[in-house]
């Protein structure tokens, strides 16, 4: 069995991307990125005896085959294409990039050097959302309608739509396919933005605007689809599936059940149909998931990217998907700036709101 030889920089979910390279046994995690003490302890704690003040040292000096990198997003953007220049395959936290000039350059310098690049979006591997999209196909809840996902947390919506909203419009994607146009609208303080409202997300996630955002989708399937991103408490965050024989939900928080079913879309007289019910996965994917859900996601996530290493075919949650992910965020502003629909794909890839602060 070939080993890959993978190193780490960056501290965002750390544990978990610690434990899923670990997990993978074609995989020997060998170096990784210190830029404090207490970051260096941890990854020696972790069996890791390589650590670098920086990732062109770790690059330069360790023969790598995967770079795992969990720093912000707007460091991701120059160690992609360092990593590609050197030919590593990359794993990357989500968002891709801030903006969708970064991400067309990050996807076209990987093409160009035959290396993959994949990003978090992890949904694409969870067993619960393969499930839903295998329960959509086969007509479980009839023809499917309209999608509707929501993410509801105390941090600034802005902040949330190019955090979570990456997963929330991969997920439309995932379940409902390509999007034709987008229909966004950002407010604050119950009035719509203006530029003066435009500001630096903290975390390194560019500029972000609004306390809530809503944005329609109008898919090519035929499907509708609306997102929303509320500043509220308590934290909510999921997506419901409505078809013409029923409703599809996965949500966290997780209880009763990660995803649940009923069998009325809407609303009935009969109470039975209106009962929210769980569903369950199929044995095999039930132990593909083990006990700890999140933490064998990451570690299915690495097994397909290896997998895609030596078969050459294209990650789930490949940076391609990532892009088209990203390209609805900037649409929801881009759309908001202008006043009127977008269609997808975007002709315009600079930051909508840094053309808005420009003008």
């Amino acid at each position: 069995m070939k080993k890959y030889r993978a190193g780490i920089a960056g501290s965002t979910h750390i544990n978990s991307h610690l434990y899923s390279l670990s997990a993978v046994p074609s995989v020997d995690l060998v170096a990784a990125v210190a830029s404090t003490e207490e970051e260096k302890k941890h990854f020696q704690d972790h069996g890791i005896s390589n650590i670098y003040p920086n990732y062109h040292q770790m690059l330069d000096n360790e023969n790598l085959d995967i770079f795992e990198i969990d720093t912000d997003p707007s460091q991701l953007y120059k160690m992609v294409l360092a990593a590609a220049q050197r030919g590593v395959h990359v794993i990357g936290e989500k968002p891709i990039a801030i903006s969708l000039e970064q991400a067309d350059e990050m996807v076209e310098t990987c093409d160009k050097a035959g290396v993959h690049l994949a990003i978090h979006n992890m949904r694409r591997c969870d067993p619960y959302h393969i499930r839903a999209k295998e329960l959509v196909e086969d007509g479980f809840i009839g023809q499917l309608l309209s999608i509707r996902a929501i993410c509801r947390d105390p941090r600034p919506a802005g902040h949330c739509l190019i955090n979570l909203g990456t997963h929330l419009f991969d997920t439309i994607r995932l379940l409902g396919g390509d999007a034709d146009w987008i229909f966004g609208h950002v407010t604050v303080e119950g009035r719509s933005i203006e530029a003066e409202d435009i500001k630096y997300a903290s975390g390194g996630f560019g500029l972000i605007a609004g306390d809530k955002v809503t944005t329609s989708l109008r898919l090519k399937s035929g499907v509708v689809a609306q997102a929303e991103f509320w500043m509220a408490t308590p934290s909510y965050f999921g997506i419901e599936l409505i078809g013409t024989d029923g409703s599809l939900v996965i949500r966290q928080p997780e209880s009763p059940a990660p995803m649940m079913y009923r069998s009325d879309a809407l609303w009935s007289a009969n109470r039975e149909d209106n009962e929210w019910k769980p569903v369950e996965l199929s044995p095999d994917q039930s132990d593909e998931l083990g006990s700890d859900r999140w933490n064998s996601v990451y570690r299915i996530v690495v097994q397909e990217f290896v997998r895609c290493i030596e078969t050459g075919k294209e990650h789930p949650t490949s940076g391609r998907q990532a892009l088209k992910a990203l390209e609805l965020i900037a649409g929801t502003y881009e759309s908001h700036r202008l006043g009127k629909p977008v269609m997808v794909p975007l002709t315009q890839r600079k930051h909508p709101l840094e053309i808005w602060l420009q003008s």
